[in-house]
């Protein structure tokens, strides 16, 4: 039975009018959009500052690309769901994947993260499109309620969302990244609960998980602000359930609504004409596989994705159809894991749909009557400025998650406890968790954003190393015990990553900038005296000691001279591999490989010198080589003076040295000692703040939602009230105030940056005010962009151009993370990325915030042109007699 002739619910099963099922929809929509808010609001943290320790590029790369394919599968779910699965079904199985994507986010493995992210995408895209017919199907066609309806299940949405980043994102930053994803996975198993529960067990799953969440939440916090959000939405949350446990008494989903159109069709076999054809099917095959053999290496972890996908296309021709869904959903996973990992392909494949779909699109539309085909000029037009709204709008949770980490003020501290004059000289001990059961650790001011862009000593600077140090330490050991393990060619896996890791060092090495001259020892007795001589120039404040950290090598290379004794090649390996010694004066301290000096405060310069030692037993001469392994600018001077200037920043406390600090600090085996820190006072630091409540910058992702939740209704008020007066807006002219105020949230960023102080932090009513003005542009634009998609497109191609208008919303997610590398700060060579200082990276932000601003604002402006041609080419004069001459049934519903 088709899902358009189940049903309806009768009046003895709602409430307040509306049908008791959707209630329930709402809540499991609710806790699905929990889960995936939940997830989105940690993943561009979790995956720079979490284990796989990626840059700004990479993050947002793997951003855009999962957050487009997740816009991009539920044209897929829907077609299958209509076809096949029915909606009920459909939904299950997306809960189910994406609560098992949420699970593999818990463990710290590479491939089993993009594991994770592809069954996130597969899952959404069965649940997000087929729960919302549902919620179509309870209203009878041409029931003036379904509007309020879709409000009210637009209302739960938002508060799943609101509620995510403030209990994921609060608990997985405090208390560590697991556990943040593991209450998410939680989340999705409720919503699918409630969705395929018993009505009884459904209650209990709805009355029960708002309680629970709503008591606390008001626990999960550390500020009078951070409270009083937790209150209004456990109050939201608490009225909610109560009402949709009231519902379900009355009744829950009909079971009518979303079953599968035909049980005999799911039973057939699925492709029956590639049983008649396995021969040329798996011919080719094997030529697309071998194809992909020449982009993927055999022993990459690619490898084995794309050889699950090909067992996939193997078995598809011998199962039934029911069958190939679910082999078709695990084919499906490892590719889309592909897809992510390897962003830039995903990106070109949107980018050729997107164009076949476009130029199709268009095609139609010149071949369509006048009407027809101004109506599909309305829809290409809006759909681009859509994309370039969603584009910009995207970058909440990439570039502006990121900003908000790193620039935004998020802690509210106590402005009497501020460093005075009279502390210079001492020290502070600050607490570096942010929650901590030890009471006394508890009891000290923590170290936060405030001490973000402060001059730090070397002490801390030597303790954060030592952590990079034995973190880099207890991966490798952790991946050499991994390959032991392996009971398949361990010694073969073992051989081909010290190639890749050799190969990896030389191009590191390439890439190095501080790179000195080499000098041998000859040269430099014959010419310059017994010594090299090394000077270090620094730029900037010089109140303070700079410590420049290098490293010193001896080589030697055998000459072949007459007086060579033994003959070419006789000379043995042991003397081969011998290298002469030398002795090295000027540093502070420093062993036989490397070394530290120091600039003394009020000097702009230092030297290092080093004595090189020839060895007269052996017939080779001796090379000294210096390499700058800190420090910035360094160039190298003449034949035997290097000169160079070293940049102070490695002095200041940035966000690097902060998340090291507090991971060190959550280490199971962490004693007292490594959750607290001693901080030196200095003139520098007068103004510091001392202490108070740092907002973790995963909550502030419940800004968008929550004035969704506070201003949704108005709006929607609003444009009923302009409507009865015949003033409500054109939807072209909605378009371009929803552009507008995007721009004009962007502005607020940039000026905000410009107000910043002096350490480059911004102030937080700049952020909450932005997220205002993208709240009500997203209300201007996004409510009515569905709608006239369904109400514009012929009827013949209203499937097809829904897909187009889903998939350009898909590039615009994956443009959004392309848009989002250029605040991405950069780095030389290999490595853990280094956070500059707030003030460095201020500019990156602001420089993007402002062009983000200013086309907005352009774009905006040419739509309020263009409007009134637009609103004349909808048509909507002819629109009732056009949709009743060709469907009499169909112009009731509208």
């Amino acid at each position: 039975m088709s899902m358009n002739n189940s049903h309806p619910a009768t009046e003895s099963q709602t409430l307040l009018g509306h049908p008791a099922g959707l209630f329930t929809l709402f809540f499991a929509e609710m806790w699905e959009r929990f889960s995936y808010y939940g997830m989105r609001a940690l993943l561009v943290f979790y995956m720079i500052k979490g284990f796989l320790g990626y840059n700004d590029d990479q993050a947002y790369g793997v951003y855009g690309a999962y957050t487009a394919l997740v816009y991009a599968t539920p044209f897929i779910g829907g077609v299958l769901a209509d076809r096949l699965l029915g909606a009920r079904r459909a939904v299950v199985l997306g809960g189910l994947l994406m609560a098992a994507g949420q699970l593999f986010l818990t463990v710290e493995n590479e491939v089993v993260f993009y594991i994770a992210l592809a069954l996130l995408i597969c899952g959404n895209g069965f649940f997000k499109p087929n729960i919302s017919t549902i919620v179509g199907s309870l209203y009878p066609k041409g029931s003036a309620k379904k509007d309020t309806g879709f409000t009210i299940f637009y209302m739960g949405i938002n508060l799943g969302a609101a509620l995510s980043p403030v209990i994921c994102g609060y608990v997985g930053e405090t208390w560590g990244w697991h556990y943040g994803f593991g209450l998410a996975a939680a989340g999705m198993l409720i919503g699918v609960a409630i969705f395929a529960a018993p009505t009884l067990l459904t209650q209990v799953l709805i009355l029960g998980g708002a309680l629970a969440a709503a008591v606390c939440m008001p626990f999960l916090q550390d500020s009078m602000l951070q409270l009083v959000t937790r209150l209004f939405l456990s109050v939201s949350l608490l009225v909610s359930g109560i009402i949709a446990f009231l519902a379900l008494g009355r009744g829950g989903i009909p079971e009518t609504a979303g079953i599968e159109p035909s049980k005999e069709r799911l039973s057939k076999p699925a492709f029956p004409e590639l049983r008649n054809n396995t021969t040329t099917y798996y011919l080719a095959l094997i030529a697309v596989i071998f194809a992909l053999s020449l982009i993927a290496s055999p022993s990459s972890s690619q490898a084995w994705m794309l050889a699950c996908a090909a067992i996939g296309a193997i078995l598809i021709p011998w199962v039934s159809s029911r069958n190939a869904v679910y082999v078709c959903v695990a084919t499906s996973i490892p590719v889309l894991a592909l897809l992510v990992q390897r962003n830039e392909i995903a990106l070109c494949l949107l980018t050729g749909f997107g164009i076949l779909a476009f130029s199709s699109l268009t095609r139609e539309a010149i071949r369509s009557k006048k009407i027809e085909r101004e109506r599909m000029y309305v829809v290409l037009i809006l759909m681009f400025f859509s994309f370039l709204f969603w584009a910009f709008f995207e970058q909440a949770g990439s570039s502006l998650n990121n900003f908000t980490d790193r620039n935004i003020d998020r802690v509210l501290e106590d402005e009497s406890l501020r460093i005075s004059e009279d502390q210079i000289g001492s020290s502070i001990i600050f607490r570096i968790p942010l929650q901590s059961d030890d009471e006394e650790i508890m009891k000290l001011p923590l170290l936060s954003q405030e001490q973000l862009g402060m001059p730090c000593d070397d002490e801390l600077i030597a303790r954060v190393e030592r952590a990079i140090a034995r973190q880099k330490l207890e991966k490798e050991r952790e991946k050499k015990e991994k390959i032991a393990q392996e009971d398949w060619g361990p010694h073969l896996v073992e051989l081909v990553e010290k190639i890749l890791d050799e190969k990896d060092d030389r191009e590191a090495k390439e890439d190095e900038v501080t790179v000195s001259i080499a000098v041998s020892s000859s040269y430099v007795l014959e010419n310059r005296g017994d010594h090299l001589v090394y000077t270090f120039t620094r730029n900037g404040p010089i109140a303070e000691p700079l410590r420049v950290s290098f490293e010193v090598a001896g080589t030697a290379k055998y000459l072949e001279e007459k007086r060579d004794k033994k003959k070419k090649g006789e000379k043995s390996h042991e003397e081969k591999g011998k290298q002469s010694d030398f002795s090295q004066k000027g540093a502070d301290y420093f062993t036989t490989s490397s070394g530290i000096i120091t600039i003394p405060a009020d000097q702009l310069s230092a030297e290092l010198t080093i004595t090189p030692t020839p060895d007269i037993t052996m017939e080779e001469d001796e090379t000294i080589i210096l390499t700058v392994i800190s420090g910035a600018g360094y160039v190298s001077g003449d034949s035997n003076e290097a000169k160079g200037t070293i940049e102070n920043d490695d002095k200041f406390f940035t966000m690097t040295h902060l998340t090291i600090l507090r991971d060190e600090a959550k280490r199971e085996d962490a004693i007292p000692e490594d959750k607290k820190i001693t901080w030196a006072i200095t003139k520098e630091h007068v103004g510091m703040g001392i202490g108070g409540a740092e907002i973790p910058a995963s909550e502030y992702q419940a800004a968008n939602p929550i004035y969704i939740l506070i201003f949704g209704l108005v709006f929607s008020a609003l444009w009923s009230i302009m409507s009865k007066y015949h003033w409500e807006p054109s939807t072209p002219f909605k378009f371009a105030l929803g552009l507008l105020q995007l721009g004009l949230a962007f502005g607020v960023y940039w000026y905000g940056a410009y107000l910043a102080d002096d350490r480059g932090m911004v102030a937080m009513v700049w952020l909450l005010l932005g997220y205002f003005l993208q709240t009500t542009g997203e209300l201007c634009l996004s409510p009515v962009g569905l709608a006239m998609v369904t109400k514009l497109s012929p009827t013949r191609i209203v499937s097809t151009v829904m897909g187009a208008w889903f998939l350009a919303t898909a590039f615009s997610n994956g443009i959004a993370g392309v848009i989002a590398m250029f605040t991405g700060v950069q780095q030389e060579g290999e490595g853990q990325q280094i956070i500059p200082p707030p003030s460095d990276t201020l500019h990156l932000y602001s420089n993007v915030f402002f062009w983000i601003a200013l086309t907005s604002i352009v774009s905006a402006l040419i739509c309020f042109l263009i409007a009134p041609l637009l609103s004349r080419w909808m048509h909507e004069e002819a629109y009732e007699d056009e949709i009743a001459e060709s469907d009499p049934e169909a112009a009731v519903e509208v």
